[in-house]
Formats: C-alpha cells, sequence, structure tokens
C-alpha cells in the first residue's frame, strides 16, 4: 500500500466545458502540450453524509482517500474562489485482498466515466511556475486537470488543481501555481465557492439532480 498527503481545489459544473475553458487550458496554459485525453471509468462507493471519505474502484485497484483538514475558502484574484482541501490517499493493488466481499457485494457502487487532461507544473526558486512532464514525480508540484464526466445519462466536468510532494509544501505549491494560471483564465466564466468541493459531495449532488 503507498499512502501519500495532497492538497486539492476543485470546482465541478453540469455539462459540458466551455469552449473558452478548453481553449485556456489547451493554449493558454503555460507549458507545451497537454496530456492526451485519458477516458476510463472510476466506481465509487456512494456514502451520502460522508464527504470526508472516498473510496474508489480503478483499473483494477483501490483507492482511499480521507480528508484530514477541510482547509478553508481561498481567492486567486477575482476569478477563482473555492476550498483546498488537505487529504490523505492511500493506493491498495489486489483490491479483493484489502477490502471485504460484502463491501464489494452490498455497498451501493456508481460509475462515473471520465474523459480527462492533465497539465503538470514544479515550483522554481523565485515562486515561478515551471511545467514538467508527468514523468517526473519527484519532489513537489501541482497537476491541473480538466475532466469530462458521464454518470446516470448526465454529463458534468470539473476542473482542478493537486498538489503533491512533501507535505509541509503542498499548499505553496497549490498557492503557487493557482496564482498563476487564475490570471489567465477566462474573465467571464469565473469559478465560485457554491461549485468547490470533493467527489463524495458532488455525488450526492449529482444523484441528487
Amino acid at each position: 500500500m503507498s499512502i501519500f498527503p495532497t492538497v486539492e481545489l476543485r470546482w465541478f459544473h453540469s455539462g459540458t466545458p466551455p469552449k473558452a475553458i478548453a481553449d485556456w487550458f489547451d493554449l493558454r496554459c503555460p507549458g507545451g502540450d497537454r496530456t492526451p485525453p485519458e477516458t476510463r471509468e472510476d466506481l465509487y462507493l456512494f456514502l451520502p453524509g460522508h464527504d470526508y471519505f472516498n473510496l474508489k474502484l480503478r483499473q483494477g485497484r483501490l483507492e482511499i482517500k480521507w480528508r484530514q483538514n477541510g482547509g478553508g475558502l481561498v481567492h486567486f484574484g477575482d476569478r477563482w474562489q473555492g476550498y483546498a482541501e488537505f487529504w490523505e490517499k492511500s493506493i491498495c493493488e489486489g483490491l479483493h485482498a484489502n477490502l471485504p466481499n460484502y463491501v464489494l457485494n452490498n455497498g451501493r457502487w456508481i460509475g462515473v466515466e471520465k474523459t480527462r487532461v492533465q497539465r503538470r507544473y514544479a515550483i522554481a526558486n523565485d515562486r515561478e511556475i515551471a511545467p514538467i512532464s508527468f514523468s517526473e514525480m519527484n519532489g513537489t508540484g501541482c497537476n491541473l486537470e480538466l475532466t469530462k464526466l458521464a454518470i446516470d445519462g448526465q454529463q458534468w466536468w470539473t476542473l482542478a488543481l493537486e498538489a503533491f510532494g512533501e507535505a509541509p509544501l503542498l499548499w505553496d505549491s497549490l498557492e503557487i501555481v493557482a496564482t498563476h494560471l487564475s490570471q489567465t483564465y477566462p474573465d467571464n466564466l469565473h469559478l465560485s465557492r457554491s461549485a468547490s468541493f470533493a467527489y463524495p459531495k458532488w455525488l450526492e449532488v449529482a444523484i441528487a439532480a
């Protein structure tokens, strides 16, 4: 089992990403090419009322996330406003050895189809950001993702930042990357705190829609 901390800032909206946001991600974000679109289906254990816990099955492995700290409301200019959350993530290979059969057989599992593109940034000494490839996992940095979602016949999309690396440096990484990226984000498509939450809460919202 691998365990590591992360800090995330995420927004969800129904429908598909507006063209201006897709163009911003593809053309205006710092760095070269983004990753190619990756499509997969993740299965989430649906636990309404427990937005601090996230359990999913992804490509034959089990991923468990516990929210350690709800963080607080953060602002990046007047375009991004949301909640940064500290999580602990565990990845388990061989899911049948790690997940009790009664959970696999009796829990309510929700399938979510995802098509995701990503960018990755490291932090330079002068608090600038440097695009890096996804083969570079050492050290501390921050991912940016834009993902199309399909759940129960509905279309959604999510934009998120996820800082990785050493725990004491996670917030600084997310703050620096978000500060830079928000400056080029479309001015008329603000991301607000009302749409800012993690996957467990989004599942409740989407299922209730």
